[in-house]
């Protein structure tokens, strides 16, 4: 009789132990990760001029009064770049006022002045517009003189001329500058939303 009640007991445990068991099989799932890459952001211009369609960096050009000098200064921005703001500034070095005159694009499509100044003893303007994210990825091209070109005034004469040999041969310098638009601050962590706020950061000189 014993043998039997353990037997039954036995019987039982097990049976319990079946049952704990068979109750730790959770219903379960599981996903798969969600990986997120950084990638870098970037804001990349070119700057040149055209020759027989070859891309150059400077020219020199004989001058005549009233002549008329083909000259297509143009800033590319990098398809792949982020919004910015595009800074161009307009050097005159050795009296170009004197000898040659032109002017930039402006309006809707073109640039807008910023400042006029004279640095190391040379007037320069500083000239600029807003390109946005989606002409940033783009990428696109800036032309910056109005007709792609510049005259020589008709108001210059041999004495002009000669004075070149004393005070150096003029010279019109163009430099483009750029800087992300969205997401800066100045130094005292204040947003900075103006072409000014964002030349200033810049810093060139």
């Amino acid at each position: 009789m014993k043998k039997k009640l353990m037997a039954v007991a036995l019987a039982t445990i097990i049976a319990v132990m079946a049952v704990a068991g068979a109750s730790l099989a959770w219903l379960k799932d599981t996903t798969g990760p969600v990986t997120n890459t950084f990638t870098e952001g970037k804001v990349d211009i070119d700057l040149y001029e055209t020759e027989n369609s070859t891309h150059v960096m400077s020219k020199t050009y004989k001058m005549v009064p009233g002549k008329v000098l083909p000259k297509d200064p143009t800033v590319e921005v990098i398809a792949g770049s982020e919004a910015c703001w595009l800074f161009v500034k307009i050097e005159e070095v050795n009296n170009v006022d004197t000898f040659l005159e032109y002017d930039y694009i402006t309006g809707k499509d073109g640039w807008t002045f910023l400042e006029e100044s004279t640095i190391n003893n040379v007037p320069t303007i500083i000239i600029y517009r807003e390109v946005t994210a989606e002409e940033a990825s783009a990428g696109d091209s800036y032309q910056i003189l109005v007709g792609n070109e510049v005259s020589v005034k008709t108001s210059v004469e041999m004495k002009d001329m000669e004075t070149i040999a004393t005070n150096g041969q003029p010279q019109l310098k163009f430099t483009a500058y750029a800087i992300q638009s969205d997401y800066i601050v100045d130094a005292n962590g204040v947003a900075c939303t103006t072409a000014a706020e964002a030349w200033a950061l810049i810093g060139a000189n």
